[in-house]
C-alpha cells in the first residue's frame, strides 16, 4: 500500500468513526432525535457525512474529545 493509499484509508476510517461518533452523540445528547423517522435520521445522518467530508477536503481536523464527554 502507497503512502498516499493508506492516507486515504485512515482518513475514510477517520470520517467513519466520526460519523459514528456523531451519530451516538446526537442519540445520547438530543432527545428530539428518538422522535424521528429513520428516514429523517439517515437524511441527518447524510448531511452530517457531507460536511465532514468537506470538513476533510478543507483540510479542518476535527480534535479528540476531552476526556469524560461522551
Amino acid at each position: 500500500m502507497t503512502s498516499e493509499e493508506r492516507t486515504t484509508s485512515q482518513a475514510a476510517d477517520n470520517l467513519r468513526d466520526l460519523e459514528h461518533r456523531l451519530a451516538e452523540a446526537l442519540k445520547a445528547r438530543v432527545p428530539w432525535v428518538n422522535e424521528l423517522t429513520e428516514e429523517e435520521l439517515e437524511a441527518t445522518l447524510c448531511a452530517l457525512g457531507a460536511c465532514l467530508n468537506a470538513m476533510l477536503d478543507a483540510g479542518i481536523e476535527a480534535s479528540e474529545r476531552p476526556e469524560g464527554t461522551p
